[in-house]
């Protein structure tokens, strides 16, 4: 299977999602959800109360509207820290994600996790000590699953560009 390079394959993906030493890893959720949903790392400061249910052709479908980004800010004496700012990427403020069987998994699979350790963040994907997800840990988790899978060491953005690549092939509109 060929790809674009920097684009992580479809099998390579599969790999890396099935594997059962990194479905143990904290992050794996967070992982699959990237994966499965496309959305841009700094998309992940959304809340439980963010995920509504919307009705499609008389089908419940589970969605999400993403408003919030998350931008590392400098305080005081060079230090930075994770805000998150009603201010997206893109020029339109606001975008429903639909979520497939795989993402709301790893919503689930998120949650338990977080109430098996007892952390109370409102976000859905934290550190496993609560705090907003730094891109820097979740990039060296994702290597070491790329690694246990035996696959070519990938960033982080390499997973929404497999995403679009998968919908590409399904047919689904670029404007969608």
């Amino acid at each position: 299977q060929r790809t674009a390079q920097g684009v992580l394959s479809q099998s390579d993906y599969i790999k890396i999602i099935e594997n059962e030493d990194n479905k143990k890893e904290y992050y794996y959720n967070a992982i699959l959800f990237l994966g499965e949903t496309g959305i841009r790392v700094s998309e992940l400061a959304f809340k439980k109360d963010d995920i509504i249910t919307t009705y499609i052709d008389d089908k419940a479908v589970k969605c999400i509207v993403l408003d919030k980004t998350l931008k590392r800010i400098i305080i005081n004496d060079n230090k930075t820290a994770l805000k998150v700012i009603d201010e997206m990427k893109s020029d339109n403020s606001e975008r429903v994600i639909y979520l497939n069987e795989y993402a709301e998994k790893a919503i689930t699979g998120q949650l338990e996790a977080k109430q098996g350790q007892h952390i109370k963040s409102g976000y859905v994907f934290t550190s496993s000590t609560g705090t907003l997800i730094d891109q820097r840990n979740l990039l060296k988790a994702f290597h070491r699953m790329c690694k246990t899978a035996g696959v070519e060491r990938h960033g982080l953005h390499s997973l929404r560009k497999c995403f679009i690549n998968r919908a590409l092939k399904n047919g689904i509109e670029p404007i969608d």
